[in-house]
């Protein structure tokens, strides 16, 4: 198998910090079980090759796995994409971990080149694009996929289990707080912050979710957002956005999610991401604390986190590394799938039952473009309409 990845950033490789980042350890946990023939990374800055591969050189180095890899230098990303197409001589899958408004072209490309392609979230923000990409999918008998990781964390199934046996009755309304640090928007994001917001970074994980767990449908959507500290460090984008999505079950139950998000929580937080996930119904509640996981670390050097071991966390193993975590079984779990549908050992109507398909996004990007419109639209709601 060959695996074609579009990006070095830091959800890549950990660009910017002394980790690795989710999708270059889930390769490397992958090929354990999934030999990799050839791993190839796209970079579009010298800068970023050289400190790519630096992390490749490390990661195999304290993992003990040795993976035959190349780091290209390529803008010109129609041409390179045709090339491995001819040159391929078994499964080749690609994984799109670009700026978010470069996902349509190179997902695009990739599908028509006949990879197979997991794409980081959002997919896209316009229906138009998401269903383009699907129909072209489907004429060259690809699947593809996006990457909402936060489907195989335990706990989200542990929701989708209660609900399903009908623990909370009838749902009512569900509840998200979630936000990170400004060293996100600040430095990760920085080049492109503009062309982003943080419901379509962090908020369209818990909107996925609540598709997921209920398998309702979204029918209207309201968005309102506040613009200081960012615009202060003349970055064009929400400080905050709160949004309220109605969703309609099958049983034409009406019940509420809200959400609220900022991406500007003080660096000193105690952890990267804070986030909860509240759904009440007529007969209970259930309440995930997806922060306070159970584990903190303090010493004297003014240091305190509160640690999520179930994301993508290293283990130390008979003197090596290895990653584990849900955001490490997402990846893994699509170049597996991948490597069935080549070896037909599944069908790929199978997959877009059970995963984060194209198919399946529909819903959440449906719900992100209505609280686009609507915070342009003085927060106006949106209604959503989808066959």
């Amino acid at each position: 198998m060959r695996i074609i990845i579009f990006g070095t950033g830091n959800y890549v490789t950990g660009r910017g910090t002394s980790q690795f980042g989710t999708i270059l350890p889930a390769i490397f946990e992958s090929h354990n079980t999934t030999k990799i023939r050839e791993l190839i990374l796209i970079a579009t800055t010298r800068k970023s090759r050289d400190l790519a591969e630096k992390k490749i050189k490390k990661i195999s180095k304290i993992s003990n796995i040795k993976i035959n890899y190349k780091i290209i230098l390529n803008k010109k990303i129609k041409s390179f994409v045709k090339k491995y197409k001819k040159d391929s001589e078994d499964a080749t899958c690609a994984i799109i971990a670009t700026p978010d408004h470069t996902h349509y072209k190179i997902a695009k490309l990739c599908l028509q080149n006949k990879y197979h392609t997991l794409v980081v979230k959002p997919v896209v923000n316009k229906l138009s694009e998401l269903k383009d990409l699907i129909k072209t999918a489907d004429l060259n008998n690809v699947y593809g996929a996006v990457e909402f990781h936060k489907r195989f964390d335990r706990q989200a199934q542990i929701m989708k289990d209660k609900y399903v046996e009908g623990f909370l009755g009838t749902p009512l309304y569900s509840w998200t707080e979630y936000s990170q640090r400004k060293i996100v928007p600040e430095k990760f994001f920085k080049s492109w912050v503009s062309k982003n917001n943080v419901f379509q970074y962090l908020g369209i994980h818990y909107v996925d979710l609540i598709r997921f767990i209920t398998k309702a449908k979204p029918i209207s959507v309201m968005a309102i957002g506040q613009k200081k500290y960012l615009k202060s460090k003349n970055l064009e984008t929400d400080d905050a956005i709160q949004v309220i999505v109605k969703w309609q079950t099958k049983k034409k139950q009406i019940f509420t999610q809200t959400l609220l998000l900022n991406w500007i929580d003080p660096k000193f937080t105690t952890a990267m991401s804070d986030q909860k996930l509240n759904f009440v119904g007529t007969l209970g509640r259930i309440e995930l604390d997806q922060k306070k996981r159970g584990v903190m670390a303090i010493n004297e050097n003014n240091y305190i986190e509160e640690i999520n071991p179930d994301f993508c966390r290293m283990y130390q193993e008979a003197g090596f590394t290895k990653w584990k975590g849900y955001g490490i079984e997402s990846i893994k779990t699509f170049i597996k799938d991948t490597l069935d549908l080549e070896n037909k050992k599944i069908k790929k109507n199978k997959l877009l039952e059970i995963r984060p398909s194209f198919e399946e996004s529909i819903y959440s990007t449906a719900v992100l473009e209505a609280a686009n419109k609507s915070l342009k639209k003085n927060s106006s709601w949106k209604k959503i309409f989808i066959k």
